[in-house]
């Protein structure tokens, strides 16, 4: 439950809206195998996962 809140809040930090950030936590990434990030932060490994995609959207390395 910890993890879920603060993938919530660095996603809000990342897209800057409420709304932008539910709608990307909720869609499935291929690059998560195919889960949500939200999903995927009820795991240890998909959270490490969605926080690394995050930090390189934050950057500009992914998309």
């Amino acid at each position: 439950m910890i993890a879920q809140r603060q993938i919530i809040r660095l996603t809000e930090e990342v897209f800057g809206s409420q709304e932008k950030a539910a709608r990307w936590l909720s869609k499935p990434r291929r690059v998560l195998g195919g889960i949500s990030a939200l999903e995927a932060s009820t795991m240890t490994q998909g959270y490490a996962a969605a926080v690394e995609l995050l930090e390189q959207l934050r950057h500009g390395f992914a998309s």
